[in-house]
């Protein structure tokens, strides 16, 4: 499965796309935060066997996530989840 998330904003330099993941990076010093948010979401990710990629966004101009993960298929397909959760899941994911 793969989501893209992207928006119109000013974007990241080269430089800023390579370390915006670590621990403590913040980009936006406007607003509080620690820059924790995309590390731990990164860590989840390739805790899964997934990969997250940051990069502008060709359509919009501004920041682009795409997130991978493996497997979700079978997610999406498995009897064991009850049909109506699973059609719900499934547009979720889609849309």
């Amino acid at each position: 499965m793969s989501l893209v998330v992207e928006d119109d904003g000013p974007g990241c330099s080269a430089e800023q796309l390579s370390r915006i993941a670590r621990r403590g990076v913040r980009l936006d010093e406007a607003t509080e935060g620690h820059g924790l948010g995309l590390a731990i979401a990164d860590g989840i990710v390739r805790a899964y066997g997934g990969e997250m990629h940051f990069s502008r966004s060709a359509a919009l101009g501004g920041f682009q996530v795409s997130v991978t993960l493996p497997g979700s298929d079978a997610l999406v397909d498995d009897p064991a989840i009850d049909p109506d959760r699973r059609s719900h899941r499934a547009a979720t994911l889609s849309a």
